[in-house]
């Protein structure tokens, strides 16, 4: 398996996660709205990303 292959495999094992954690979470709850459902499992797909982008951001040098 390729660098990107596991990095791809990690990201969606950490969503799939996030996902049937948020699902237990509304069940649990009772269940909000459609739209804030949908919203919160796009959340759970999209954060692995943003964690990569401030990670990347975080440790690239600033020129001065």
């Amino acid at each position: 398996m390729t660098v990107w292959g596991t990095v791809v495999a990690a990201y969606f094992v950490i969503s799939a996660f996030a996902i049937a954690m948020t699902y237990r979470e509304q069940r649990k709850t009772g269940g909000q709205s459609i739209v804030l459902n949908a919203v919160a499992y796009v959340a759970c797909a999209v954060w692995p990303v943003v964690l990569a982008v401030l990670i990347y951001t975080s440790r690239r040098k600033t020129v001065a």
